[in-house]
């Protein structure tokens, strides 16, 4: 059996910048645990599977996301880099995609410049019910302590300033702290100081085999709607301050959001099993 797979760079404007992705566009659909298992050899944050949904439309696809280790109910950068692959390789003429997904109908448009326009569900952040307790912990775990900690996708840490959020040293202590308050990732922010920023993000998720994400799309589902909160204003630009880094153009609009960013094809091949 030979399988094609496609790695992209997404919310990227280089090579080697933003969060790669193998997507991996399939006839039908494989057996989940050989699903994994690709996941796990692929050995990056995400791996996309994708079907397409003739039945519902010319440009409608199933999408499903693998870490190495769990399947994932949301994966934005793994979304934006399908739409890549799909808008390139199989769809050139379309300017819009729709996903089913396990958070529902995901809608990916091809801007005039180029840009990828991601609609994600918008999550609302409340404070968390044991925010004190769980801001000493993650203070401990991180060498920084959070001003306020959110509950939404994942919990919100609130830092002081983008150097706290720079100077955060995640390992194993925070993979204890996130599994005793049960909580699966953590999205850590702060006002951006840096200009032509509006707010900068790390996001961990040790529990899924990622301590630390390079961009994360679905950080920004949450984080986006609390800075736009916030800050009052619906369009703001982040920069997630991983190693590799990123940049995501991010838009509120109700209960969704609009995430904005560019793709980086890196490697093209085929799978043989």
């Amino acid at each position: 059996m030979e399988l094609k797979i496609w790695t992209v760079d997404a919310f990227a404007g280089k090579a080697f910048e933003g969060n790669p992705a193998a997507i991996m566009p399939l006839d039908t659909w494989l057996p989940d645990t050989l699903m994994q298992q690709i996941a796990a050899e692929n050995n990056l944050s995400e791996t996309a599977f994708l079907v397409a949904e003739p039945e519902r439309g010319p440009e409608h696809y199933h999408l499903r996301w693998f870490t190495p280790e769990v399947e994932v109910p949301l994966c934005g950068h793994a979304t934006l880099g399908s739409a890549f692959v799909l808008f390139t390789h199989v769809h050139p003429e379309a300017d819009l995609l729709v996903f089913r997904t396990l958070s529902g109908d995901l809608r990916v448009a091809r801007r005039p410049d180029g840009l990828l326009a991601m609609e994600l569900p918008a999550f609302v952040a409340t404070p968390h019910p044991k925010g004190p307790d769980i801001a000493r912990a993650l203070g401990s775990a991180l060498r920084r302590t959070p001003q306020e900690v959110f509950s939404a996708n994942y919990p919100v840490a609130v830092f002081g300033s983008e150097a706290d959020v720079a100077a955060l040293q995640p390992g194993a202590e925070l993979a204890a702290v996130l599994a005793e308050f049960g909580e699966s990732g953590l999205t850590a922010t702060a006002r951006a100081s840096r200009d032509g920023f509006d707010f900068v993000t790390r996001f961990f998720a040790p529990a899924k085999g990622i301590l630390e994400d390079p961009v994360t799309g679905s950080a920004h589902a949450a984080a986006a709607p609390f800075w736009a909160r916030r800050l009052g204003q619906e369009r703001l630009t982040a920069r997630q301050i991983s190693a590799r880094g990123g940049t995501l153009i991010c838009t509120v609009i109700g209960d969704r959001v609009i995430l904005q960013g560019r793709c980086v094809p890196y490697l093209e091949g085929v799978i043989r099993l």
